[in-house]
């Protein structure tokens, strides 16, 4: 007896295409509501990021966590409502201290890195941060007005976290937190909404 070819039922084919479009709307409805494209306005973070740039914003990045030093955030400029880029130095609780050109963290100078430019000399500051704040600069320092000049930044103003360069192709890439070796390496969670 000869066998015949018969398809599958066109029900299975149905399900496994109806599984599929819904992972799919499932995954654009998170992109959608996680992530927005921010074009980096000024050279205030040179060499990292670049005028002009474009990265991905994970809005959803602080809603259960605060953030790390050494991550790179979006915010919204107090006097102006424009958003702004900065690397945060300085976490809720710690004592930062910007003198001769350095900052220090609760009595330990930070190491930096990504930070570039002359020493500027700023005036002797030691701030300790409320449960709220973080301190924020920019890594070109002779290019960037940031937590030296306007304070803390409140932990409400942050609009997320820069996770990614996406234009242009060829600087595309992930950016990764640079945090100091001194650093505890503690999780700390939100713990207000």
């Amino acid at each position: 007896m000869a066998r015949t070819f018969r398809p599958k039922s066109t029900a299975t084919y149905g399900w496994g295409s109806a599984v599929t479009l819904l992972l799919l709307l499932g995954l654009t409805l998170w992109v959608s509501h996680s992530l927005r494209l921010v074009k980096v306005p000024s050279k205030s973070m040179a060499p990292t990021l670049k005028p002009g740039d474009i990265v991905t914003n994970r809005v959803d990045a602080y809603r259960k966590r605060l953030p790390r030093r050494g991550e790179i955030v979006v915010f919204h400029d107090r006097q102006n409502g424009e958003l702004l880029i900065k690397r945060v130095v300085g976490v809720p609780g710690e004592r930062v201290a910007v003198w001769s050109g350095r900052v220090w963290v609760n009595g330990r100078r930070l190491e930096e890195p990504y930070a570039i430019g002359r020493q500027v000399l700023e005036r002797p500051e030691e701030v300790t941060l409320q449960d709220d704040e973080v301190w924020v600069m920019g890594d070109n320092r002779d290019f960037s007005d940031d937590s030296r000049d306007y304070g803390p930044v409140k932990t409400s103003q942050l609009v997320g976290h820069a996770t990614a360069i996406v234009w242009p192709a060829d600087r595309r890439g992930r950016l990764e937190a640079t945090r100091d070796e001194s650093e505890s390496g503690r999780s700390r969670t939100r713990t207000s909404g």
